[in-house]
């Protein structure tokens, strides 16, 4: 039996047999941010697990394609949903011909470890990403428990395993992604690529309606380098746009943090910097120039941050937040605390971000 006959053998009642927490799925989903409008490729949809979430998500503007390699599991998905939004397929996703830089997000949700070729699976889908789109690998159990799961199961899926954090994050390195999340606990496994080119995610060629064809290239400087291409980003927004006065603008904090910036066409349009100050790991001075907004470079810069925290050490990483920006914060994962307060002539609110789960709860 292979792994077709398998799943075409367990559609029937593969509900009843595999539970799936809608919490966790909804945590998972809340990292990922999936906006209203969203096209959503998902691979594995089995008997569609997932599509209701995403649909509360995507909206009606949205679109969903879900592909399945078990033509039982289709019939079983298309039984239990019938979205007017939402296309199901039977076939192997890695035959089938769809349309290329089509999708936001490409969600493989428990289905990863069943790709006979693993390391290249990141770049074979990513044809279908639009650029800045998001590769989702996860799963709402742990690593250790899918794959004693799949060890103890039929033969057919006896050996499909899913490989360490370590080893899909060099799958997207090699395949043109840098990976913004990253999560592999007890509770839950996540791991998110950014699509975003060759040269493993430092310089990307892109075409957009508005800005026609640019190149968007990420750098990382550390607080004894040269700064001035953050500044500008910084003094544009805070001390031209929001009236930050000029002089708290530049701190020392600036001396000890690692500061990534963000260029389109070689100009720097988006920067921020990640610290640690008496063992707390902060995010901060995040910003993008104003025409440059709504194309994501926002959410780029806070899990690049975020995923920088987590490499220097951060079990938990904190922000202060202005409160017009409550809503994008929430929708990267930070949980608010405390009262509101005045800084630098804003208002703002504390928020907090745990890599290890602890805000799953």
């Amino acid at each position: 039996m292979n792994q077709k006959e398998f799943f075409n053998s367990m559609a029937e009642k593969w509900d009843e047999i595999c539970r799936h927490d809608g919490n966790k799925i909804n945590k998972i989903l809340d990292l990922v941010g999936i906006h209203q409008g969203a096209r959503i490729l998902d691979v594995g949809t089995g008997t569609g697990v997932l599509i209701p979430f995403l649909v509360s998500r995507i909206g009606s503007a949205g679109e969903i394609v879900a592909v399945d390699l078990a033509d039982k599991m289709i019939e079983v998905a298309r039984k239990k949903h019938n979205y007017t939004n939402v296309k199901f397929i039977a076939g192997d996703i890695f035959d089938l011909e769809l349309p290329k830089e089509y999708f936001d997000i490409i969600m493989c949700y428990s289905v990863f470890p069943h790709f006979e070729h693993k390391d290249t699976a990141p770049q074979k889908l990513g044809k279908f990403l639009k650029p800045g789109g998001e590769l989702v690998i996860c799963h709402s159990q742990s690593r250790d428990q899918i794959n004693n799961l799949h060890k103890n199961s039929s033969q057919a899926v006896s050996m499909d395993y899913l490989p360490e954090a370590a080893v899909i994050r060099k799958y997207f390195s090699d395949s043109g992604f840098d990976t913004i999340i990253e999560i592999d606990n007890e509770r839950m496994f996540v791991l998110v690529g950014q699509k975003t080119g060759k040269n493993n995610g430092a310089e990307i060629t892109y075409e957009d309606k508005n800005l026609g064809v640019y190149k968007r290239e990420i750098k990382w400087l550390k607080g004894t380098d040269d700064l001035t291409d953050a500044f500008i980003v910084r003094f544009n927004v805070f001390v031209d746009e929001q009236q930050v006065p000029a002089e708290i603008e530049i701190d020392d904090i600036d001396k000890i943090a690692e500061h990534i910036v963000v260029y389109v066409n070689n100009v720097p349009v988006g920067t921020g910097r990640v610290f640690s100050l008496n063992g707390q790991y902060m995010l901060g001075r995040i910003a993008v120039l104003k025409e440059y907004r709504k194309q994501h470079i926002g959410s780029l810069i806070v899990k690049a941050l975020l995923n920088k925290a987590w490499e220097m050490g951060a079990d938990e990483v904190h922000i202060h937040a202005q409160v017009s920006a409550l809503k994008f914060y929430s929708s990267l994962g930070f949980i608010p605390y405390g009262e509101h307060f005045d800084e630098a002539g804003i208002e703002h609110v504390s928020m907090v971000a745990y890599k290890q789960g602890k805000n799953y709860n």
